[in-house]
């Protein structure tokens, strides 16, 4: 392992699989030192900022499946709303949205008066 000018050894490619596969999968800092004997706490909280940085523009597994069930609940809360613009008497949909705006996004998400 070589080293830098101040004596902190440089990281590996296999510790870098180590800290990606980690990220992956949401492992804990405790439980990374475990895999990573000799790196300390300061150390292995830089590494991980940096290697996030280089994740690609999808980002990690974990990472897609956050931002889907985010947009799957907002998706569901946008129906709720306009299901609730629907049921207003008299009819006057949402507050900020035109009528035309309004009846756009039910057609868009598929809801309908009932």
């Amino acid at each position: 392992m070589t080293h830098h000018s101040f004596n902190a050894p440089v990281w590996t490619e296999e510790e870098d699989a180590i800290i990606r596969e980690a990220i992956a999968e949401g492992v804990r800092y405790e439980a990374l030192g475990k895999k990573l004997p000799g790196r300390t706490l300061q150390a292995m909280t830089n590494r991980v900022a940096i290697l996030r940085d280089d994740v690609s523009i999808n980002g990690t597994q974990f990472e897609r499946q956050q931002r889907k069930a985010a947009t799957e609940g907002s998706a569901s809360l946008l129906r709720a709303l306009l299901r609730a613009g629907l049921r207003r008497r008299p009819r006057q949909g949402l507050e900020g949205l035109t009528d035309h705006q309004f009846r756009a996004l039910c057609r868009r998400h598929d809801v309908r008066a009932r």
